[in-house]
């Protein structure tokens, strides 16, 4: 077969196409027949020579290369096929939808927003929130409910006007599913993320309040975590942060860890008492670990006490948590709360502490000291490791103190400490 000399045909080379986009991008005008042709061409297993064609007309851009991408756009998402072809075609959809949004052209809305009617095309939301025309707002809210276009939608109405997108946000949130219908999740989700976008956008308050007693639990978090953005945050939404914190996503956790603590310590109140009411049983091990880690994060005299209560904790791994977190807070308090763990049963906690007790200064010597004689040899190790990251201050306390035990450690770590110059 001889080879095409036409350079538009020569775009369908699925090795060489792309190489010929230049030429076909310099015939201008006269192109446009052809690459529509070619555009709403018969569905194929490969998209690339008509993804090639579209990419042509918006960079010719002119105002017929525009009209001939938003008649390829309405042809393409009415066709019905198998579903090989189908997604093939969900593919050149999407690139004519971004080339569409490329293209600046506010005629192309209404052939974007039937397109967004029909199926989720994530390109499509892209391209409308580039364009910001209000008509696209009531779809792109609606596409929030579709995995595949919710991030997309979320970032397009973020540049809409926020009194233009907060009726239609509001609509979304107070929308469910009918009495006694169980609701699809991804329903919650999209609502969930109007949530998060109200508590951006703000002037919602009294409607994220009341979602705080939604049915779903993803739109309940979500409204929570939209008003911990504020500085009226209320203990109803402390009680739904802190009650999440048990989730299995990390990083759901990370996100809600943070939020309570730029409460800045208003939220103190609530992990306190859930931190002594929650039943000290292995299914709640993870709930009660992760208040402790955001107490440590939370510089206050009455986190360090709920933390010193710890030490009685059955959880091991709940206590090597305290621990570290006890050596953030920044109160002499907190020093004396982690001498109550010296004597620990488990030998990981022991070590934890040795390890930690390193962040505390000179002020940890006598500490150390007595872990430095643990019966365990790693508690031992840990304990002249972080003597002699204290160094020589260190080294003079010990010295001070002329016991049997403080002189031995003491000569212990000078051996370190002349071993490392």
């Amino acid at each position: 077969m001889r080879p095409a000399t036409d350079p538009i045909e020569r775009l369908r080379d699925l090795h060489e196409g792309e190489r010929h986009l230049a030429a076909v991008v310099a015939m201008g005008d006269a192109a446009i027949p052809s690459l529509e042709r070619l555009l709403r061409g018969p569905s194929e297993s490969v998209p690339q020579p008509r993804c090639l064609a579209a990419d042509a007309l918006a960079l010719i851009g002119t105002r017929s290369a525009v009209d001939a991408l938003v008649r390829a756009l309405s042809d393409s998402t009415s066709r019905r096929l198998e579903p090989v072809l189908e997604h093939v075609e969900y593919v050149v959809i999407n690139g004519i939808a971004e080339n569409l949004g490329n293209a600046g052209d506010v005629r192309a809305v209404p052939a974007l927003v039937e397109a967004s009617g029909k199926r989720a095309y994530p390109e499509v939301a892209r391209a409308l929130g580039r364009l910001k025309d209000p008509r696209a707002i009531p779809v792109l809210v609606e596409r929030l409910h579709a995995d595949v276009t919710r991030e997309a939608a979320m970032d397009a109405l973020r540049g809409f006007d926020a009194s233009l997108v907060r009726p239609h946000l509001v609509a979304a949130v107070t929308s469910s599913a009918d009495r006694g219908e169980a609701e699809r999740r991804d329903r919650a989700w999209g609502r969930a993320a109007a949530c998060t976008l109200l508590g951006e956008i703000g002037g919602a308050g009294e409607v994220l309040r009341g979602a705080l007693a939604d049915r779903g639990g993803d739109v309940r978090l979500a409204a929570a975590l939209a008003l911990a953005r504020s500085t009226d945050t209320g203990e109803e939404a402390v009680h739904v942060l802190v009650d999440a914190l048990g989730t299995e996503d990390w990083q759901r956790a990370e996100d809600i860890e943070q939020a309570l603590v730029r409460l800045d310590g208003s939220g103190l109140p609530v992990l306190v008492r859930t931190l002594r009411e929650t039943p000290r049983v292995p299914r709640a091990a993870r709930l009660r670990s992760r208040i402790v880690e955001v107490l440590a994060r939370i510089p206050a005299l009455e986190a360090t006490s709920a933390l010193a209560a710890m030490a009685r904790d059955p959880d091991a791994t709940c206590r090597c948590t305290t621990v570290v977190a006890l050596a953030q807070q920044p109160y002499p308090e907190a020093l004396d709360a982690m001498s109550g763990f010296a004597r620990d049963s488990s030998a990981l906690v022991r070590e934890r502490l040795a390890v930690a007790l390193a962040s505390r200064g000179p002020d940890a010597t006598d500490l150390l000291a007595r872990l430095s004689t643990d019966r365990d040899r790693r508690v031992r190790r840990a304990a002249i490791a972080s003597l002699v990251r204290l160094g020589e201050p260190a080294l003079r306390r010990l010295r001070s103190a002329r016991s049997w035990r403080a002189l031995w450690v003491s000569w212990r770590v000078a051996r370190r400490l002349d071993h490392s110059t």
